[in-house]
């Protein structure tokens, strides 16, 4: 069994390499919150525990190398906070969501919170100040 690589593209930036073995890592890390949850009675709300902390995880991992960005944890937090008011304040039932049907709501957080990431990291390019670089005429250059 190999150790494939999930994402496209060459790199070898380690960190933002998601792999099976991490994927295995992150989910078996995670699986206490479904048990939790189903200990409480709630074994819906459990499942969507566990997979919206597996999506999180895995878009930390991916995004670890922007982790020296003063924006990058106060985005991190927020996008905690998203997470947990959608999972907290809506019903997961077995009935509503079996397991199938959370697939795409997990596409889906996975693809809004690295798009988040990404768009605050755009914002953030944008804003940052270019040096100035002084014209032709400025250097005596006629």
């Amino acid at each position: 069994m190999s150790d494939r690589r999930m994402t496209t593209g060459d790199q070898d930036n380690s960190a933002g390499v998601f792999t099976r073995k991490k994927a295995l890592v992150v989910s078996i890390l995670m699986l206490p919150l479904f048990i939790f949850f189903a200990w409480l009675g709630e074994p819906g709300r459990g499942r969507a525990v566990f997979i919206s902390a597996c999506m999180y995880i895995c878009v930390i991992v991916v995004t670890w190398d922007l982790k020296q960005r003063a924006w990058y944890f106060p985005t991190l937090f927020i996008l905690l906070l998203g997470n947990i008011f959608v999972v907290m304040h809506f019903s997961w039932s077995d009935a509503s969501f079996p397991g199938r049907t959370l697939m795409p709501v997990a596409i889906a957080d996975l693809l809004i919170s690295y798009g988040a990431i990404k768009l605050v990291e755009r914002l953030a390019r944008s804003q940052r100040p270019t040096a100035h670089r002084p014209s032709d005429s400025a250097r005596g250059k006629d």
